[in-house]
Parts: structure tokens; C-alpha cells; sequence
């Protein structure tokens, strides 16, 4: 069964017709549904969220996110353009085969999409993905909101990486806000999120003023040995 989320919130088939799902405890019935998703932005889903404040309390929960004190930090303003056009959630399937072990793993991840520039080729862009996490929710909130249902495997051995290919999958109701709230509330709150960027600032402020100085990495590991 498929879960529709449009701009007036969830949806589901009922004898042929389209009813809204409440946004309460019975949600938990639908973690598991594979998702659709119909024009909608991160601010479409944010009002939703906002007119059913009982709901956060369990999703947060759920997600194990603090999704509120993000929800709140959205307003009227209006932020610089990131070169974004997309927020994306997509699968993948990592496979690592080494001389010491050998791992697997399967994850719903989010990120943002840069638009499609071909002004200077040498740095396009067009359509790579970037973190979103750094990012105020003003600066992605008119950003639509994707489910990309194609899921990458990747194959790395002995540091050589190989895609295998791209396969038809789903992506569920719980996958979709738990990648969505991982990477937007990754910080813990929109102060923390501030903070950790303007240290960050700081840092490369220093780097490049040679107050700081950098070691590569084949030079720290010489050092080791030495």
C-alpha cells in the first residue's frame, strides 16, 4: 500500500478514493508504507508539522531528532540562494571488501541538489549532491522535496570503488523522515547548528591567515613512522 503526501498533508486509497490520514498515534500503522510524494517543499511540510504540533512529540521520538526547535527557527525571511534546486532522498547500498574485514550496509540518506549551470564549465555542478545539514532551514524551505526510488550499490575493494548498479526500490514512510531529520537536525538545534559553523569559520580563517598551519596526510603518517 502507498502513502501519498501532498501539500494538504497525508493521503491514502480508500474504495477507490483518496482520504486524509490523521496525523496522531495510529500513524504508527503506515512506518512501513512506501512513500509518494506530490509537489511538495520543505515548507509545505513544515506547515503541515506546525498544524499538528501534538504529532511531533512522537515523531521526534521516533526519529530521534529535536525537530521542533528547527520548525520554529522558519519565518518570513528570506536567505541567499545556495545554488540548490532539490532536496533528495535516496538509497544506498555500500559493499567494502578489504584484507581485515568485510562490511555491508543499506541507507536512506538526504541531501541537497545543485541546479543545472553550465555558465562556467569548469565548475559545474549540475546536479551533484551536497550535505544540507550546515544549512538554516530558511535557505532550503522553498526547496521541492524528491524521493529518488532508484538505490546505487557501490562496491569498494582494496580502495578501488565500482558501482554495480542502479535497481528499482521504494522508499517508506519511516525511511523518509528519518533521513529527512538526520540530516536537518544533525546538529541537535538551529543554535548548535550556528555555532559549529562559525567555529568552523573560524578555523579556516585561521588556516588561511597561516595562523593555523595544515600537515598532509602522507606527512603526518611519516611522522608517525618516524
Amino acid at each position: 500500500m502507498s502513502i501519498i503526501l501532498t501539500r494538504d498533508g497525508f493521503e491514502e486509497y480508500k474504495n477507490n478514493k483518496r482520504v486524509p490520514i490523521n496525523l496522531d498515534v495510529s500513524f504508527l500503522g503506515y512506518w512501513r508504507d512506501k512513500l509518494e510524494i506530490e509537489n511538495i517543499t520543505l515548507l509545505d511540510l513544515v506547515n503541515i508539522l506546525i498544524s499538528n504540533e501534538s504529532f511531533i512529540p512522537l515523531l521526534e521520538m521516533l526519529t530521534k531528532s529535536n525537530i521542533l526547535s528547527f520548525l520554529k527557527s522558519v519565518s518570513a525571511e528570506t536567505k541567499d540562494d545556495l545554488g540548490l534546486d532539490t532536496i533528495v532522498i535516496k538509497k544506498q547500498v555500500v559493499i567494502i571488501k578489504d584484507k581485515c574485514y568485510e562490511s555491508f550496509d543499506c541507507s536512506t540518506s538526504c541531501s541537497g541538489r545543485f541546479k543545472d549551470s553550465k555558465e562556467d564549465p569548469m565548475f559545474d555542478m549540475s546536479h551533484e549532491y551536497c550535505a544540507i545539514d550546515f544549512c538554516d532551514w530558511n535557505e532550503l524551505k522553498h526547496l521541492p522535496i524528491i524521493l529518488d526510488d532508484v538505490i546505487s550499490v557501490v562496491y569498494y575493494q582494496d580502495k578501488n570503488e565500482e558501482k554495480i548498479g542502479d535497481f528499482d526500490t521504494h522508499i517508506t514512510v519511516g525511511e523518509f523522515f528519518t533521513s529527512l531529520f538526520d540530516e536537518l537536525c544533525f546538529f541537535g538545534s538551529p543554535n548548535n547548528r550556528d555555532k559549529e559553523k562559525e567555529s568552523i569559520n573560524e578555523t579556516m580563517r585561521k588556516i588561511d591567515s597561516g595562523e593555523i598551519k595544515t600537515i598532509s596526510w602522507n606527512g603526518w603518517k611519516k611522522g608517525l613512522e618516524e
